[in-house]
Order: structure tokens, then C-alpha cells, then sequence
């Protein structure tokens, strides 16, 4: 999620007008692009993924499974930055809630055919976790006909250096100010 739900959060919240509509948007796109590629890594790459998420071997054949959670995951930390930036925390607690329940629903029936063979399952409980919480992030979105009409109806554009430039300004700061405080725990 290039480290920006904080950064869409404020800005959501922060913002107005045109300048809104743009940063909202190219966040979007740089959400996709970053999704687009962790998805492509996993399936054109997958023994460099393996490496690098220190997963042996065996979990190869789980990879192109793991595109669908990783969508999902990132349409939803988007989705919830927009209802933190909107006011809407209650809401987004209630999606967490759900969210747990599902895995909580999921979890012995998935661990039981990890057991018995079928790892699969544990994959596809991540993915109906975080897709339930995606699809009802995006129906409580899509009732807020304001920023729907902002996103879609207004001058701007899709891309905005400007913003593209604000967003990585805000996620640099927000990545190196975490890197800092893990530094100081260890």
C-alpha cells in the first residue's frame, strides 16, 4: 500500500476541492500500481518471493493464492483510510469486527484441511477475511454520494504530480519515522 493509508487519511479529511479529488485519485493509482506489482512478483516470480517472504519451498504452490488477499488487503486499507478521512471510525471498527468474525468462523475448518493436506484453505480464509471487510468498506463508501460526486463529477484529473510528489513526501516521512522507532526498540 507504498505505506500512504495515513497520508490518504489526512488528506481525505484535510483536503477540498480539486486538489481533493487529485490527491485522492493518484493515491488510488499508486495503490494500484503497488498492488499491481507485489501481484506480479508473486506470479512471475515466485522463488524471488519465496525468498524474500522467508517461506520454504513447499508454499510455492500457495503464491498465485495469495494474489486475491493481497488485492483485497490493499482495496481495503484504501477503502478504510477514505472512512478514517471521512469520520467514519465507527464504521471502520465495525469492518474489523466482521472481519474477525469471518477468520474466527473460518479458522478450524481451514486449519482442519491445512491438516489434512490442503494448505490452500488457510489461504483462502485470509482472502475471505479481508474481502468481506474490502466489499462492505466499499458499501459504506458508496453511500457517501459527496465524495463520490468529488471523486467523479468535479475538474481534475487522475494524476497529479503534485500530489504524487505530496503523497511520497508523507509516506517517506511516515516509513523512516517507523524505521526510527523500530530502531530504538531493538
Amino acid at each position: 500500500t507504498a505505506n500512504g493509508q495515513t497520508a490518504v487519511a489526512r488528506s481525505a479529511s484535510a483536503l477540498s476541492g480539486v486538489e481533493r479529488k487529485e490527491f485522492l485519485l493518484t493515491a488510488a493509482c499508486i495503490f494500484t500500481a503497488a498492488t499491481a506489482l507485489t501481484i506480479l512478483l508473486l506470479l512471475i516470480a515466485p522463488h524471488s518471493a519465496l525468498a524474500w517472504l522467508g517461506l520454504d519451498r513447499h508454499a510455492y504452490r500457495l503464491l498465485p493464492w495469495l494474489t486475491i488477499p493481497v488485492a483485497c488487503s490493499s482495496a481495503f486499507v484504501y477503502l478504510s483510510a477514505l472512512l478514517i478521512g471521512m469520520g467514519k471510525v465507527g464504521e471502520l471498527a465495525m469492518l474489523q469486527v466482521l472481519a474477525s468474525l469471518v477468520l474466527a468462523a473460518g479458522a478450524w475448518p481451514a486449519a482442519r484441511a491445512a491438516q489434512g493436506g490442503e494448505p490452500e484453505a488457510l489461504v483462502w480464509l485470509l482472502g475471505a477475511g479481508v474481502a468481506t471487510s474490502a466489499a462492505t468498506a466499499l458499501v459504506l463508501i458508496s453511500r457517501q454520494r459527496g465524495l463520490w460526486r468529488t471523486l467523479f463529477c468535479h475538474a481534475g484529473c487522475w494524476w497529479s504530480q503534485k500530489a504524487a510528489t505530496k503523497f511520497a513526501a508523507m509516506s517517506a516521512g511516515l516509513f523512516s519515522s517507523g524505521l526510527a522507532a523500530r530502531s530504538e526498540e531493538h
